[in-house]
């Protein structure tokens, strides 16, 4: 009697801790990730304040570190920071921003921002022989996302580079180092004489974004078709990695994806004749997953729509897979957004930045 009593009270004790086991592998994947600690996101980006497509008249009153923080953790949604004034202004190289990057470390013990030193009105637009071969960059200090040091400017490419555009960057594990990537094309000698070639991805490596590997080629789509402004970022399934670039053939954003890391094969999302849009031309694509769901969110730059700037796109069948729908201009979505990136940040990055800007 007495074992019996006691192999009970051990079947009880067992189930009782098993049960949030299997009450928690029971709940489905949009249920475990409402668990996440991430409660919003930082957009950063340059502002699109031109009157009307292709009117750049304004300028360069738009090209500096501008930011946006959403409206809880609805990816659509923002206000914007310092009542629309700029978050970070530039005092270096052109004294002006374009095409910004928020990196941190992987601990988010540091961030950083990079951008294009470009202030196309001072250089005389976007089609001179001399452009901006240099990164500005901004440190933090320490983990704060809203205080940071002065600006500092960086060349990354040879004289013979015409520029370095639309910088990102992404922490690789096994180099323990910074991946840094941006756009650029280039002549045959110093002196630029002549015409360049056309754009390429190139690639260098960084632990502190001061100094940088010589920069070599990532992306070629051959055949003298011009590629830009890429993005990229892990799944967080196995060696899986997703891109998205602009290809200057059509000028429209499309995908890829590798399964064997970021110098695997990498495969086209959908074909190489299918786009994020079909119909409108874009640029500056970025992504990112929703922090309540298993939903991906792709954002597209494009300058030719009313009003001109960022749009959203839902991932319909996963970021991976092609299929996507245009959301048009939903409620809370900022106007005259250009190129930046997307953070999703925790309770105590919220609240440091709502105080700090909002």
């Amino acid at each position: 009697m007495r074992l019996l009593l006691l192999t009970s009270l051990l079947s009880l004790a067992l189930a009782a801790l098993a049960s949030p086991i299997a009450q928690q592998q029971q709940q489905p994947a949009k249920a475990r990730a409402a668990a996440s600690d991430k409660v919003g996101y930082f957009f950063v980006h340059f502002h699109d304040d031109y009157k009307s497509p292709g009117d750049y008249s304004t300028y360069p009153a738009g090209e500096q570190v501008f930011g946006q923080l959403s409206n809880g953790n609805n990816a659509i949604s923002y206000t914007a920071l310092k009542g629309g004034a700029p978050l970070l202004t530039s005092t270096v190289g052109t004294k002006g921003v374009r095409d910004m990057y928020l990196v941190s470390k992987p601990d988010e013990s540091q961030h950083y921002i990079i951008a294009t030193d470009l202030n196309q009105t001072a250089v005389g637009g976007f089609g001179g022989k001399f452009l901006s071969r240099s990164l500005v960059i901004w440190d933090s200090e320490g983990p704060s996302l809203t205080k940071w040091k002065a600006p500092r400017l960086v060349e990354v490419v040879p004289p013979e580079f015409r520029m370095a555009w639309a910088p990102e960057a992404m922490w690789i594990e096994e180099r323990k180092s910074f991946m840094v990537y941006w756009s650029s094309n280039k002549y045959a000698d110093a002196s630029h004489s002549g015409t360049p070639d056309y754009d390429k991805i190139y690639r260098a490596y960084t632990t502190d974004f001061r100094s940088f590997t010589q920069p070599e080629v990532y992306i070629d789509l051959g055949a003298g078709t011009g590629v830009i402004d890429l993005t990229m970022h892990p799944t967080g399934q196995g060696n899986q990695y997703v891109r998205f670039f602009k290809d200057e053939s059509v000028s429209k954003c499309r995908g890829q994806v590798s399964n064997s890391g970021i110098d695997g094969q990498w495969n086209d999302i959908g074909s190489a004749k299918e786009y994020v849009d079909n119909n409108n031309q874009s640029e500056a694509c970025l992504f990112f997953k929703d922090n309540l769901s298993d939903k991906w969110w792709v954002f597209l730059d494009q300058y030719g729509r009313n009003p001109p700037g960022y749009y959203p796109y839902t991932a319909d069948k996963g970021i991976t897979q092609y299929g996507y729908t245009d959301l048009g201009f939903p409620p809370g979505m900022p106007k005259l957004l250009k190129h930046g990136a997307v953070k999703p940040v925790n309770q105590a990055q919220y609240d440091e930045i709502k105080a700090a800007w909002g």
